[in-house]
């Protein structure tokens, strides 16, 4: 899933996915000691893109499709076509609106001044200034809670995006075979190379 945060004009992108079905990978690293509950995180498989506008208060999301076009390196949504929009009105109140929405907007702009998780070149950090483990550590966790308590469950899916979860969960399980396969190509490699090796016979004193 590429997560894109955009203020004045200007965008930035932190791509999402899980691994192993059950572990949130942000910015490329595995998070598996969140201890979170992972349902919600099914939708960073079946959504290809998600726009978070923090000037005009409007978060638009695409789910995968076989011709999906957005780039991995793509730091724009100029090029995608958004399934579902979500926009904050200009009074409070408004009864379509989620009570936490405009909670959102105000953590997703902290992060995008904040973060050099989520920055144009997807390079974390200049390595002339590496981080220290704490504040990376800090960073991660900041884009876990906001995607956690806010994002993930506040994008909606209709009955349309059936076929792009179908998809999600082909692509997902031909994924994990393939990785199983390869492991255990590896594996069988390895116990032949060890059994082709001569035995050395060791004299018992």
């Amino acid at each position: 899933m590429h997560l894109m945060v955009g203020l004045q004009s200007s965008w930035k992108c932190v791509e999402i996915s899980l691994q192993d079905g059950s572990v949130p990978v942000i910015g490329g690293v595995p998070l598996p000691d969140c201890n979170i509950e992972p349902a919600v995180w099914f939708k960073a498989l079946v959504l290809d893109s998600v726009c978070i506008d923090c000037s005009d208060h409007v978060i638009s999301w695409a789910v995968v499709s076989p011709s999906s076009s957005l780039s991995h390196h793509q730091s724009t949504p100029t090029t995608s076509s958004p399934d579902h929009t979500l926009m904050a009105p200009h009074e409070d109140g408004e009864p379509s609106c989620p009570d936490n929405l405009h909670d959102l907007f105000e953590v997703a702009e902290t992060l995008f001044r904040a973060s050099p998780l989520c920055s144009p070149s997807h390079h974390h950090y200049p390595s002339s200034h590496p981080p220290s483990p704490h504040r990376e550590d800090w960073e991660h966790q900041m884009w876990l809670r906001f995607l956690h308590t806010l994002l993930l469950p506040l994008l909606t899916l209709q009955r349309e995006d059936l076929p792009s979860l179908q998809l999600s969960l082909d692509n997902y399980c031909n994924h994990t075979i393939s990785s199983l396969d390869s492991n255990i190509a590896q594996s069988t490699a390895l116990s032949q190379q060890v059994i082709s090796q001569p035995i050395t016979q060791v004299g018992v004193m």
